[in-house]
């Protein structure tokens, strides 16, 4: 068929004849043949009869008759007809005019060099913290530049705005120590990665960022107002303007304010909306003037915002297309969709926008994730690239990045089979998919990603050795909004916390906003309040002289992101949940680090709860408020302390689940060992030395954990948990657990007393696994091992058979 549609296609002019094989051969449905494939060749053939049809072309003629233009191949002659009658009607050449000349014109029209481009108004937050930032006081100085790092201090792209500023856009400086916008700039060049900061810039930066570098926009025509806008007198509690001020805070989301009118934590450089754009200038002539003259029309919107309301695509991203040795995890971790090989594969990963969708396709296998694009890629290999991107392949080969936020991944286990894929897409041949791939049925598409969120939730459902519910969980922390896990060492404390807090993540948010949602912090004995909240740290400038710089900590900056999501809410929708896990939470000072927000932690004392309280910031003076959707769960090893121990102010603040040995759950997880009748037959019957010597391990720990809840100083606190136990594949595995980790857990608790430890546990056994007259744990095998645990666990030497392999 296709080659009766190239005879016809260069032996006929005749327009009917041509298609007529057109539309036969759109008939057929040869799979991933459309318009946008065939009508290259079609133009090329017959210019003047057929036009190209591509993303660019159907948009600008959309933008043109108010009509979508279809892509399929099926509909392409009656489009094809539509492009000629907007030829006939207006083009220069009427009948015979060549269609690429349209095609032209429809891009243009699309990408806006048709029509003059109103400027983007964006507010610089800032304040003259050093000399190189006073006006006039070099290129750097206010209004001079705007310059950031490129990742904040916790490694994020809070500084992204840099990137979207264009050339002609106008930048309004709002000093924060008064207030008040005082001037305006306009940008006067494309984005700068390779400018060389003097130490003055870089020594605000700590040394993940100075190696990074920064980001640099040069500013032009900085004009300090005569009067500047004041932000509370002039907007926040001006009568006539206080209620539009909230209800711009309601609508847009990312604006330097909050809603209790106060400035935004972070925030450096922010977009204004249209709508804030003229209440500020209806506050200020001085701003009103330059808007004018730098190519900003107040009155020519109305008041309305311009957002995009379209929906984003979703788009199949082949995880090992041409590279058969990746399967995607090492992408996943990178927070990028990666391709291999020639330009043309890099090329494929230009193709999704920013705030699109994408499902990790693993060939042979099915959907392995999900996530959204954070911004796009102009397909530059990475080794071309002006940033220091760590390559996921070795070896130097080419490689391209597109950054994207997988907010959902499934091991292969739990993948989305190819058979779901057909089924949902309606597609029997899927199996080979380039390296980005638009399926037709977006609809299909968003199914498949709703399954792998709910693939997600089932796979996190429950965690292996927690006596806790996750729904027991979940009602836990929504009243308290603080949780603390306490348990002895080994039971799954901190793997439970994470586990559940993804599990909530992807159950109340279907539109999860990424990984970031979920962070862990580690407190110790030096771990402040600077660490926690904010501080200053010092660092020694130039000539000798010392500056301090202030740094947000861990719990303030997942504040200001919570917040920001919380804001970005409509009313009467939940707002993404976010979650701070705080291992070993009592080893540091908590009231210390915590200091004057520990009021702040409960529940009705949050952001728009009926008794909502705000707090001053020890170092900065601002003001400090947590938002309801941020949930704090904490872990504690009762090994170090007891409850009873920690802060009274911090306790009643939070809420406490127990921990303790679950050894049933390694029976239960191990398939040989929960078949068997009990795990004294196992080691009764013989066969396999590893199964006899993990049930012995399992009865063996049972009755350490008899001995050491009966020992005054030990106590239940000090058991030995279950997750010692779990994956072990072999007996070398099992003898490893018993001498690095848990035999020196043992030794620890008595302080290297191995006279105590050998009377309290190993008192009744024959083969001791201690050397008590050299005050040490013996380098012991696996069947002295065996037979020590056996001694341990009463268990007859009748009734043991030995190891069959060691």
């Amino acid at each position: 068929m296709a080659y009766t549609l190239l005879e016809q296609l260069v032996e006929s002019s005749d327009p009917d004849v041509i298609d007529a094989a057109v539309d036969e051969f759109a008939a057929v449905g040869v799979s991933g043949i459309q318009a946008g494939g065939l009508s290259p060749i079609c133009f090329f053939l017959h210019p003047t009869h057929y036009p190209v049809i591509n993303g660019g072309s159907r948009d600008g003629l959309e933008k043109v008759t108010g009509e979508a233009v279809s892509s399929q191949l099926s509909e392409y002659t009656e489009e094809a007809e539509r492009y000629r009658e907007i030829r006939d009607t207006y083009g220069p050449d009427r009948g015979d005019g060549n269609l690429r000349d349209l095609d032209w014109f429809l891009h243009l029209l699309v990408r806006g060099d048709l029509e003059p481009s109103t400027p983007t108004v964006w507010v610089e937050k800032t304040d003259i913290h050093a000399p190189y930032k006073e006006p006039g006081n070099g290129e750097l100085a206010l209004g001079q530049a705007v310059i950031s790092p490129q990742r904040d201090g916790g490694g994020r792209d809070s500084y992204w705005q840099l990137r979207e500023a264009d050339q002609g856009d106008i930048v309004l400086h709002l000093i924060q120590e008064d207030y008040a916008i005082i001037g305006a700039s306009v940008v006067d060049s494309e984005l700068i990665t390779d400018y060389d900061f003097p130490e003055s810039v870089e020594s605000r930066w700590d040394e993940q960022q100075q190696a990074q570098g920064g980001y640099l926009r040069k500013l032009r025509s900085f004009t300090r107002f005569d009067e500047p806008v004041e932000l509370k007198p002039d907007l926040f509690d001006h009568p006539d303007r206080q209620e539009e001020v909230d209800r711009i805070r309601e609508e847009y989301s990312g604006i330097f304010y909050n809603k209790n009118r106060g400035l935004v934590q972070g925030g450096y450089l922010t977009e204004a909306p249209d709508p804030l754009v003229e209440i500020l200038a209806d506050a200020s002539d001085d701003l009103t003037e330059y808007l004018s003259e730098h190519g900003y029309t107040v009155s020519a919107y109305g008041g309305t915002g311009t957002d995009d309301d379209s929906p984003p695509t979703h788009y199949l991203w082949n995880t090992n297309y041409e590279n058969d040795k990746t399967d995607g995890r090492a992408a996943f971790r990178r927070g990028v969709a990666a391709a291999y090989g020639p330009e043309r594969y890099g090329a494929k990963l230009t193709t999704p926008n920013a705030g699109d969708l994408l499902l990790a396709y693993r060939e042979g296998l099915g959907i392995i994730g999900a996530g959204t694009v954070i911004e796009e890629t102009d397909g530059t290999d990475i080794h071309d690239s002006e940033s220091d991107v760590e390559p996921i392949k070795d070896g130097g080969a080419t490689e391209y990045h597109l950054p994207v936020d997988w907010e959902y991944t499934l091991s292969d286990e739990h993948a989305i089979s190819l058979d779901t894929i057909r089924e949902v897409l309606g597609n029997e041949k899927i199996g080979h998919v380039k390296t980005v791939q638009e399926p037709s049925n977006q609809e299909g598409a968003a199914e498949l990603r709703e399954l792998v969120r709910r693939q997600y939730i089932d796979s996190y459902a429950a965690t292996p050795g927690s006596k806790h519910s996750y729904e027991a969980i979940r009602r836990q922390l929504e009243a308290k909004k603080q949780l603390v896990f306490h348990g002895p060492p080994g039971t799954g404390k901190t793997y439970t916390a994470r586990r559940f807090a993804n599990w909530y993540r992807a159950t109340v948010d279907e539109t999860a906003v990424g990984a970031e949602q979920v962070r862990t912090v580690t407190f110790h004995p030096s771990f402040a309040y600077e660490d926690f909240l904010e501080g200053f740290t010092a660092s020694v400038e130039g000539e000798g002289q010392v500056a301090y710089d202030y740094k947000k900590g861990a719990f303030a900056s997942i504040v200001a992101d919570a917040t920001a999501a919380y804001e970005a809410t409509p009313k009467g929708e939940d707002a993404p949940p976010f979650f701070l896990i705080i291992d070993e939470i009592n080893r540091g000072n908590l009231a210390q680090i915590f200091g004057e927000t520990i009021t702040l932690l409960e529940a009705d004392k949050r952001m728009d709860q009926p008794n909502e309280v705000t707090a001053q910031l020890a170092h900065s003076g601002e003001p400090f408020t947590i938002p309801p959707n941020l949930y704090l769960i904490g872990t504690m090893n009762t090994a170090d302390e007891s409850i009873a121990l920690i802060d009274t102010a911090l306790r009643r603040r939070f809420r406490f689940l127990a921990f303790p040995p679950q050894l049933e759950t390694v029976t239960e997880s191990d398939p040989v060992l929960r078949d068997a009748a009990s795990l004294e037959a196992v080691i009764d019957g013989g066969g396999d030395a590893r199964n006899q010597l993990l049930a012995a391990s399992i009865l063996g720990v049972e009755a350490l954990n008899a001995e050491i809840i009966d020992v005054r100083q030990l106590g239940k606190g000090k058991q030995l948990g279950h997750t010692y136990l779990f994956d072990c594949p072999d007996v070398q595995a099992i003898v490893d657990t018993w001498q690095y980790e848990i035999m020196p857990q043992l030794e620890e608790y008595y302080f290297g007393q191995f006279d105590a430890l050998q009377r309290d546990l190993f008192d009744d056994v024959d083969q001791s696994l201690l050397d008590t007259d050299q005050q040490t744990v013996t380098a012991f095998s696996a069947t002295e091992l065996y037979e020590c645990l056996c001694d341990l666990a009463g268990i007859p030497n009748d009734e043991r058979v030995p190891l069959t392999s060691t």
